[in-house]
């Protein structure tokens, strides 16, 4: 039996529902885990170092907290501009390729 109905009229849910509610949830939390770990990384990432990039690779944490990422965009805009043109056109070049 899933359901059961109190005096109430309230639906109670059977022990097989619960369990496929905890399983879902379980699955919908990794998914998102999944998803928001790589973000962290590259936030992690902009906060650190170059050099503790380059030694350790990428970490959930900042290693060597560090602002010169954020400084040299503010400072040079137009690096970041370049760098979505570069990308662009490399995508450009890519699928015409395809």
């Amino acid at each position: 039996m899933a359901a059961q109905t109190s005096h109430l009229g309230k639906v109670k849910k059977g022990k097989d529902v619960i369990a496929l509610d905890v399983i879902a949830y379980a699955f919908c939390g990794f998914i998102a885990l999944i998803c928001l770990v790589p973000f962290l990384m590259i936030l992690a990432g902009s906060f650190s170092s170059e050099t503790a990039i380059l030694n350790n690779g990428f970490s959930i944490l900042p290693q060597d907290f560090s602002m010169e990422a954020y400084k040299t965009v503010f400072k040079d805009p137009m690096v970041v501009v370049r760098a979505y043109a570069t990308t662009i056109g490399l995508t450009k070049i890519g699928r015409a390729h395809v």
